[in-house]
C-alpha cells in the first residue's frame, strides 16, 4: 500500500509540475481549439477511428469469449469474415467523412455532429 500512496503522489507532483512548466512558456494567442487539439491537425478522421476501435474492443473482450464457448472453432472463421467487413466499413465510412470534413473544414467530431443533425447539444452529448 506504502508503494501505492507513493506512486500517487509522484505522479501527483508530475502533473503539477507538467502544469506549472506549460503555464511558464509563452504560447501566444490561446484559443478554444488550440486547447482541445494541442495545436495539432487532428481530423475528425481520428474519431471514426476511436469509434472503430471501440468497437472492435468491445465485442472482442465481451462478446467473443460466450460466442467462442457456444460456436467452437467456428469462430475463427466469423471472425476472419466480420473482421474484413467492420474494416471495409471502416474504411467506406471515414472516405464519407473525410469528402464531408474538406467542403466543411470541421474542428472536430462534435463539430461534425452538431452540423449533420443541426443541433448544438448534441456536441455535449458527444462530448459527455
Amino acid at each position: 500500500m506504502i508503494w501505492f500512496a507513493l506512486f500517487l503522489t509522484m505522479y501527483g507532483a508530475a502533473l503539477v509540475y507538467a502544469l506549472r512548466l506549460s503555464r511558464a512558456t509563452e504560447y501566444g494567442e490561446v484559443s478554444d481549439r488550440s486547447y482541445r487539439f494541442a495545436d495539432a491537425n487532428i481530423s475528425p478522421m481520428m474519431g471514426i477511428l476511436t469509434f472503430s476501435a471501440t468497437l472492435f474492443s468491445t465485442f472482442t473482450l465481451m462478446g467473443l469469449p460466450d460466442f467462442f464457448r457456444n460456436h467452437g472453432v467456428g469462430t475463427w472463421i466469423f471472425l476472419g469474415v466480420t473482421d474484413m467487413a467492420m474494416v471495409f466499413l471502416a474504411l467506406w465510412f471515414g472516405m464519407h467523412v473525410r469528402r464531408r470534413v474538406r467542403m466543411h473544414e470541421f474542428d472536430g467530431v462534435g463539430e461534425l455532429l452538431s452540423s449533420s443533425y443541426g443541433a448544438s447539444w448534441v456536441r455535449y452529448v458527444y462530448w459527455v
